[in-house]
């Protein structure tokens, strides 16, 4: 579980070996609230700004279990960490994670995740297939077909050159992308199809939702990379040159399809409605109930366990979870190769 201290006055103590954390009750009514948990319960705690405190025998406590100390930022982005000295095996990842930067086998990685990316799109089309006939039957089913193309296209990219591996990616990346939007704008009832993707601002409410829907994507990603020892700024294929964090924008290409997906269930179910936008500054944002609506169904989209590994169902939150730990296994991995180019 994450423990999130957020209100202002929280602290979080110890108690001999279980965390206490005490929330003060801010209307002055004197109902103050205590709550304890067990450092196996705990994954992470999360430090907001103007928020609450940490003590250092709590953190002392993180620190012997394993439990990951964040500081964020007003809106839960994380923007520190609290390290143990102790030796641990994000050394480790983060070493080889800096040795690939650059090399051809950093661009295998990136091909894995945006092959992953592809794979998702066309899963999320097939799950749209089997509701339509006629027209709109054709143009989804020749969307997967051409989506296929573009995924073997990048299949065969040869990494030997990165700059050329790079930009022939974001080619077909670019290509898969403009016919996937376009097949979901068709798709949509009149009054919510929208001209492509828009961002800093969005023109449409579809965009405005995929927009808000992507920064929570990218607090999840971010911080369950911090959590597998990855570091967050040290990317392979977003540049380093713009100061942001690169690795994240890696990763959160493959989690895309997953928000796109409760996008479009919120448009054609036309749950989202022009109310839920407002304008400002020649674009469109969500408003509050907008913002609420989205984080409700991206909650409930990503708790819901319909993805099937091994002999067991889990949820997307799950599944993220896992296979950011298998990318820190794969960095170490790949970095060990003999063939490695610098």
């Amino acid at each position: 579980m994450e423990l999130h201290v957020q209100s202002f006055g929280t602290r979080v103590r110890t108690r001999g070996d279980i965390f206490v954390c005490y929330v003060p009750d801010l209307s002055g009514k004197g109902v103050d609230k205590t709550f304890e948990f067990a450092p196996h319960q705990v994954e992470f705690i999360l430090l907001y700004k103007k928020g609450g405190s940490i003590s250092a025998d709590a953190l002392d406590l993180a620190f012997k279990n394993n439990v990951q100390v964040l500081l964020c930022d007003e809106y839960g982005h994380p923007t520190g960490r609290f390290n143990s000295l102790e030796p641990s095996q994000s050394l480790s990842i983060q070493a080889a994670q800096f040795r690939l930067i650059g090399t051809p086998r950093s661009m295998v990685l990136v091909k894995e995740w945006m092959g992953l990316k592809f794979r998702r799109k066309m899963a999320f089309l097939e799950r749209l297939e089997g509701r339509r006939e006629g027209e709109k039957l054709l143009l989804i089913q020749h969307a997967r077909n051409q989506l296929a193309d573009y995924f073997q296209q990048l299949q065969q990219v040869p990494v030997d050159n990165v700059a050329n591996a790079a930009a022939a990616i974001r080619g077909h990346e670019g290509a898969a992308s403009r016919l996937y939007f376009n097949t979901l704008s068709q798709l949509l009832p009149p009054g919510y199809q929208f001209d492509g993707r828009s961002r800093r601002p969005a023109e449409d409410l579809f965009n405005a939702l995929l927009n808000y829907g992507y920064g929570i994507l990218y607090r999840q990603v971010e911080t369950q990379l911090i959590a597998a020892g990855i570091h967050p700024y040290a990317g392979f294929h977003h540049g380093l040159e713009k100061k942001q964090k690169a690795m994240v924008f890696d990763i959160l290409e493959a989690y895309r399809p997953w928000v796109d997906s409760v996008v479009f269930m919120l448009c054609s179910h036309k749950l989202a409605t022009q109310k839920h936008i407002e304008a400002h500054k020649g674009g469109v944002y969500l408003s509050g109930p907008g913002k609420t609506l989205l984080a409700n169904a991206l909650r409930e989209a990503f708790d819901k366990k319909n993805i099937e590994i091994a002999d067991a169902v889990i949820s997307p939150r799950e599944a993220m979870k896992l296979e950011i730990k298998a990318i820190a296994g794969r960095l170490l991995e790949l970095s060990k190769k003999e063939d490695l180019l610098f």
